[in-house]
């Protein structure tokens, strides 16, 4: 039942995935093989734990299809939790696990992950608002 339960909140949660992709920011990529622009978002969703979350990342992956970046955040038991995603176009160049280290340092935590999609934790709340916002900032300068 509690599985049953977590799905449907998945799916419900899912449905707010194509606004938020057509909120994405155009960014210019740093990395000279990439050669284009990218679609970056960033937005705060309510999952109830990481499992959730990283459904959502899948979906949004699979909505950005290419030159996407996205990085989803929740709180998750006074704790931010994150799932950075990269389309498969921009993995070689703008690998998920590094971005989101990144992030997850300036909010006071860590994270990896694999180049598609990675995750992290941190502690501090309070600037997840400003860390969000400058995500595309943060995107169009990796190197």
């Amino acid at each position: 039942m509690e599985k049953e339960l977590s799905s449907l909140q998945v799916q419900d949660l899912k449905s707010v995935i194509p606004q938020i992709v057509e909120s994405a920011v155009t960014v210019s990529g740093n990395n000279g093989s990439t050669g284009s622009e990218i679609r970056v978002v960033a937005a705060r969703v309510e999952a109830g734990d990481l499992d959730q979350l990283k459904d959502l990342g899948d979906a949004l992956r699979n909505e950005l299809k290419s030159n996407g970046v996205g990085l989803l955040a929740s709180i998750i038991e006074d704790k931010v939790q994150l799932v950075c995603v990269v389309t498969d176009d921009l993995t070689k160049s703008t690998p998920a696990g590094k971005l989101v280290g990144i992030v997850a340092k300036e909010l006071g935590g860590g994270g990896g992950g694999k180049p598609h999609m990675a995750t992290a934790g941190a502690k501090d709340v309070t600037k997840l608002d400003a860390v969000l916002t400058a995500f595309p900032t943060i995107v169009s300068n990796f190197e």
